[in-house]
């Protein structure tokens, strides 16, 4: 089946097949709708490199991040595929595996190949290189705020991310917590950065914080932090932290939540297999991805894209306690 017999059966000429489809102007409505009629019933669907090349355009959404093995990029790209199939749009991924050189020739790569936007994840780029691809009338946004003046943000507010933990341990009577993050060097991660900033401030001049690195310190060090009887919270960068909190919280003898409150963040499936089950906090990731995906499908060529930052939310499930109710510590014998 063609436009040509679509055309052939609605008695009409092949561009106004085109006109119906594409949602153009130049025919009534009367005989859009038949032709419409047509096209499902024959389940035919138009060849978009054939419409690509009449309106120069790809139809290809590049996804740029630093690593595919994260908390966040897996649900994220799941999401940018589902929306781009929606669309009949490509999706091409490039991962830089955290190298700026890998980066860098991964984005002209994606502009080589003529993708009609670019979604950049935690990856950094030379501001020159975003404004020229820019100027070629490549749509770029982006979900990492240190691009903010180049390209709109399509994020999460994580400096709310820490203080939503902070004010909820705070609220249990929790008077000192622990932010567990990953990067060797908070400087180096600004979204580690951004939770730890929150996390100082939102539990108020009663609560608080310290900070330490699994990476750098290991399960050993966590020991030594949670052998101490004042530390009774634990706020981890993402819930991939949360099973090494809860091993090191049973090798000490210390029950969640009743001797330790711990708070994770992203909501994956692990905060929910855990016994007890983690509260957590969600950083809507798909409704990121979403957002970003269909600002550079749907938006005209000539409209400015404007960002948009989504506020976290509290998950609260079973691994949080207010501080009166705790039990006394009890040590598991050796």
């Amino acid at each position: 089946m063609t436009i040509k017999d679509i055309a052939k059966q609605a008695g009409v000429a092949p561009m106004t097949v085109s006109r119906a489809v594409n949602g153009q102007r130049g025919l009534s409505e009367r005989t859009r709708k038949r032709i419409l009629a047509i096209v499902r019933r024959s389940g035919w669907r138009p060849s978009m490199q054939a419409r690509g090349l009449v309106r120069g355009r790809s139809y290809t959404l590049g996804f740029l991040t630093n690593r595919i093995n994260t908390s966040f990029t897996p649900q994220v790209l799941e999401t940018i595929e589902e929306v781009a199939m929606e669309h009949r749009w490509w999706t091409l991924v490039m991962v830089s595996q955290g190298r700026a050189d890998y980066a860098l020739r991964a984005f002209d790569e994606l502009i080589s190949r003529r993708v009609d936007g670019i979604i950049v994840g935690p990856v950094r780029l030379p501001r020159a290189r975003l404004r020229a691809a820019i100027r070629k009338g490549v749509r770029i946004v982006s979900t990492y705020l240190s691009l903010d003046k180049e390209a709109p943000v399509f994020g999460v507010d994580y400096e709310e991310v820490g203080r939503l933990a902070a004010e909820h341990l705070a609220g249990l009577g929790h008077r000192r917590g622990l932010y567990l993050h990953y990067a060797p060097d908070l400087t180096t991660d600004p979204f580690a950065l951004q939770r730890w900033i929150g996390f100082q401030r939102g539990g108020g001049s009663g609560f608080q914080t310290e900070t330490m690195s699994l990476e750098a310190l290991g399960e050993k060090g966590l020991k030594t932090r949670l052998a101490r009887g004042d530390l009774t919270a634990v706020f981890c960068q993402n819930d991939n932290g949360l099973p090494s909190v809860y091993r090191v919280a049973w090798e000490l003898g210390r029950a969640i939540p009743h001797d330790l409150s711990v708070i994770g963040c992203v909501d994956m499936e692990i905060a929910r297999q855990l016994s007890p089950k983690a509260t957590t906090i969600e950083v809507a990731k798909h409704e990121v991805a979403r957002a970003a995906a269909l600002a550079i499908i749907e938006t005209p060529s000539k409209v400015a894209i404007e960002g948009r930052i989504f506020p976290p939310t509290l998950v609260i499930r079973d691994s949080t306690a207010r501080v009166k109710d705790r039990a006394p510590i009890r040590r598991r014998p050796q």
